[in-house]
């Protein structure tokens, strides 16, 4: 063979084999191409699911809605015969199939079967079975015996805690590969994650919006829409008299009289969407107004909230100022009336005697100074609630003041029976308003000699003590042997219309005095920079204590 042939021979295999590598070449660099694209475009498809899976779960913390999206978008992911999952619903297990292509009963039986196993693995504790059953897509064919072939299992996990299971089965075998898996996976991570921080969100708005409910002063507690106690505050558990950590809404109603009927209230509210108030109801010793509150969002009812407005302080002060009036008219239409009768008499004549026209003239004087000290105290009582109780300070020897005031009620206490004594130790000149100090141990002494039965004695202390290491203080007590004062009555001595009855009074109805007096000089007092306090005990009598700084 020659030179010229077997080149010729060479250059045809050169070439061909040339021609075969690039054409083998070529092949595989359009297969890597279409893979690329392949990919390329499952990326997109991927992300539009992403999307399209956001988009429809929104601001939904549905979990059942969430699965339910997830698995109406894997028609085109790839192929297989049911889209199944087990959404874990307030304690329920709920599971579902869409079946793509037509399966058994047994095909769907085992699948739930795989998906309940693999549940019980991932919470560690059995679940035998779900609470409910849905099938939908193409219809169960009971002739069909094929069994999956091929499935694979994605836990649907928000912050933490497991929501449910999504499952993908074919009768085929061997279908799937690692990166359907990977899909699936993504999808329900994303939505994962989607939950998770509306959960957080929620979450926090929620923790607000209990906490301002638990600070509010009045009881308030929350429904559902199926009657569960959502939240209750300490204020209506204090009303209710609720012991349990965690009550239930049964534990709430059962320790409410029956006849308000507050179940039915509540069903009324959420069915009508309709505003409630049941007034004036009372229970034990309080007094409450209830107002049922629908709570909607989105023009659907999501439960009620029901408030117990305590109306208690209300009502008793309304009667305390209904009494405080007839009092009033009392005490002041009496001196009237006698002022009035005596006046007529005197101005008639009447053969009245001098001596009966001088004892007219003094019953016309007494009953005109009883008349204006009731004033005068309405008019104190007026300035202290307001703030505008003024007092003129001057230079004054108290032990002074208080033997002038003994003297003062000593006709009263010998025909009473009564001894007043005084023990007082040795004051300093005192800066104070020598007429509202006098008002005051008026009015404490003379509530001695109202509530001390005959043979009683009142005791008048003074001293000086030191409350604290930078001031003194002149302390001043008056002490009986009295009737006095009921534990529960005693918190209220103090307060503006708070009346004690005279248990030594001929009338059954009315009041001695406005009930003013200890207010008065709780004012006083306080204005002079002291303090007032009592210790009473029932039988046995009543220590009423003033103290007064030293300093001017």
């Amino acid at each position: 063979m020659s030179l010229l042939e077997l080149a010729s021979i060479i250059s045809v295999f050169f070439f061909g084999a040339l021609s075969v590598f690039l054409s083998v070449k070529e092949e595989k660099t359009k297969k890597e191409l279409t893979s690329e694209q392949k990919k390329q475009k499952q990326r997109l498809y991927h992300i539009e699911i992403l999307k399209q899976i956001q988009d429809r779960i929104g601001y939904s913390l549905d979990i059942e809605r969430v699965i339910d999206v997830i698995t109406g978008s894997l028609q085109d992911l790839f192929p297989y015969t049911s889209a199944s999952s087990l959404a874990i619903k307030e304690d329920k297990i709920i599971f579902k199939t869409y079946l793509k292509e037509t399966a058994s009963p047994n095909f769907v039986a085992e699948v739930k079967k795989s998906m309940l196993a693999s549940l019980s693995a991932i919470l560690n504790k059995e679940i035998k079975s779900s609470d409910n059953d849905f099938i939908t897509g193409n219809p169960l064919d009971p002739n069909n015996l094929s069994l999956p072939q091929s499935f694979f299992h994605i836990p649907l996990i928000v912050n933490e805690r497991v929501k449910g299971l999504i499952t993908v089965a074919s009768t085929k075998s061997a279908i799937y590969q690692e990166s359907d898996m990977t899909i699936l996976y993504q999808i329900t991570n994303s939505a994962s994650d989607t939950l998770g921080k509306l959960e957080n969100v929620l979450n926090t708005e929620q923790e607000k919006l209990i906490a301002m409910i638990k600070s509010l002063a009045d009881g308030v507690f929350m429904v559902d829409s199926e009657s569960r106690l959502v939240v209750i505050n300490n204020a209506a558990k204090q009303i209710i008299n609720v012991v349990s950590d965690n009550p239930t809404l049964i534990d709430i109603l059962s320790l409410l009289p029956p006849e308000i009927e507050l179940a039915g209230l509540i069903k009324n509210a959420i069915a009508q969407n309709k505003y409630t108030e049941k007034k004036n109801i009372s229970f034990g010793e309080r007094i409450l107004n209830i107002l049922i509150i629908p709570v909607t969002a989105s023009n659907k009812v999501l439960g009620a909230s029901v408030v117990l407005h305590d109306i208690t302080l209300e009502e008793n002060l309304a009667q305390a100022k209904e009494d405080f009036t007839n009092i009033i008219v009392h005490e002041l239409r009496a001196p009237l009336v006698a002022i009035k009768g005596a006046s007529q008499l005197i101005e008639r004549q009447n053969n009245l005697t001098n001596i009966e026209i001088i004892k007219l003239s003094a019953l016309v004087s007494e009953q005109s100074e009883k008349l204006l000290t009731e004033i005068s105290s309405i008019l104190d009582a007026a300035k202290i609630e307001s703030g505008r109780f003024i007092i003129q300070k001057e230079p004054a020897d108290l032990n002074s003041l208080i033997q002038n005031q003994i003297n003062l009620f000593a006709p009263e206490s010998v025909r009473r029976g009564i001894k007043i004594t005084a023990q007082t130790e040795s004051l300093p000149i005192i800066f104070l308003d020598k007429t509202k100090i006098t008002n005051c141990l008026n009015n404490l002494i003379s509530n001695s000699l109202k509530f001390t039965p005959e043979n009683g004695t009142i005791t008048i202390k003074t001293k000086v003590s030191t409350f604290d290491t930078s001031k003194s203080y002149a302390e001043v007590s008056v002490s009986d042997t009295g009737v006095g004062i009921p534990l529960d009555k005693q918190k209220d001595l103090f307060s503006k219309f708070s009346y004690s009855k005279n248990p030594f009074s001929t009338s059954e109805h009315i009041q001695d005095g406005t009930g003013l007096g200890l207010y008065i000089v709780k004012g006083i007092i306080e204005a002079h920079g002291g303090k007032v306090s009592l210790e009473s005990q029932e039988g046995k009598g009543t220590t009423v204590s003033f103290s007064l700084p030293l300093t001017s």
